[in-house]
């Protein structure tokens, strides 16, 4: 191999390399269907929860040129957040503590650098680490407000952001997160309660054999007393 092949092909290599490092995968266009509603239950007399389905969406458009109209077709990016809420604490203000999270969460897409995503191993990497800072940042806020007026509040969160047929889940606390294919429901989070928590260290067998109080406390939650911000 001659040195002006070798050179040929390290170059070809390494185009191929930023390629998929700059731009990745190009995700394709899906149909979302969304729905939602909450209720408060048969204990409380008032509802704790609160949810909030976001469409964000990257546009381009020509203003000036001599090429041809359809040297530039319209494209359209586009990425979908779910997110719930479930606030705990009852008279401790659960209701706020669930609103103030999602209020947060949107606030903070205001200073997010970016929001599209290529898929590739590095963009997914920053993205799992970057949905555990968003989940932290909505963690510190409240505390911040729990601890001023409303010691006690607390609240679950889940959500989902799906890029083209990718969905990455973000879960803490109770509130569960179900894939629905073919008719039938699959479980894609674990309840953070202490009777999960007794059946992965093996004292009980399932949830089933645990007492209803400990299949209702939590371990994990917004401004409790841990966090543990479960990414997938």
């Amino acid at each position: 191999m001659s040195t002006s092949e070798g050179l040929s092909t390290t170059s070809e290599k390494i185009s191929v390399d930023l390629e998929s490092k700059f731009f990745g995968i190009e995700t394709p266009p899906v149909k979302v269907q969304f729905g939602g509603a909450t209720h408060q239950g048969l204990v409380r007399s008032n509802n704790e929860d609160h949810y909030v389905v976001v469409h964000r969406y990257r546009t381009r458009e020509v203003l000036l040129t001599n090429l041809p109209a359809d040297a530039y077709p319209p494209h359209q990016d586009s990425v979908y957040a779910f997110a719930v809420a479930d606030g705990v604490g009852g008279a401790a203000f659960g209701e706020l503590a669930s609103e103030l999270a999602l209020r947060t969460g949107w606030e903070l897409t205001t200073r997010a650098f970016k929001w599209g995503f290529s898929l590739s191993e590095t963009e997914i990497a920053e993205l799992e680490e970057g949905m555990r800072v968003y989940a932290q940042l909505i963690h510190r806020r409240i505390k911040a407000v729990a601890e001023d007026s409303f010691r006690g509040m607390g609240t679950t969160l889940t959500g989902a952001l799906t890029v083209g047929w990718d969905a990455f889940v973000v879960h803490i606390g109770d509130s569960r997160a179900y894939l629905h294919r073919n008719g039938n429901l699959f479980r894609l989070t674990d309840d953070q309660t202490l009777a999960e928590l007794m059946v992965k260290s093996g004292m009980i067998a399932s949830v089933d054999q645990a007492a209803q109080r400990f299949r209702n406390t939590l371990i994990s939650c917004l401004v409790g007393n841990y966090a543990n911000v479960d990414v997938q």
